[in-house]
């Protein structure tokens, strides 16, 4: 799960796992030309068509969303894809409080502490 540091999410990509991309206003964060900017947004939309039924059907399924309506907006306008808006934190929404590590093919980068995994 990608949050704050969201940007920081493509350096993921070759892992070839699920993905959830919870985007803040960072999308966008250390993109410092227009071309750049615009490779990040073609990688974005390539990751939010991967999985079956997608435009990458061998690739993993992934979960784009947004944190507040603005970066859903945001997102929307850029790439075209649809992200799912949760305005809390995942983990609020996660069963038993948090995430416990179960699922292999699901990659978590997060800043968490011991208590965010009781």
């Amino acid at each position: 799960m990608f949050g704050f540091g969201s940007a920081m999410w493509e350096l993921w990509m070759g892992f070839n796992k699920t993905m959830v991309i919870n985007a803040w206003h960072r999308l966008n964060m250390a993109r410092c030309s227009t071309d750049m900017s615009r490779q990040n947004f073609a990688n974005l939309r390539r990751v939010a068509a991967s999985g079956p039924g997608g435009e990458y059907p061998d690739g993993p399924p992934n979960i784009i969303s947004a944190s507040t309506i603005y970066d859903q907006e945001y997102i929307r306008h850029y790439t075209g894809t649809n992200p799912i808006y949760l305005g809390a934190n995942l983990f609020d929404a996660l069963p038993n409080g948090g995430y416990i590590g179960s699922e292999p093919s699901v990659l978590l980068n997060c800043k968490c502490n011991a208590n965010s995994f009781a």
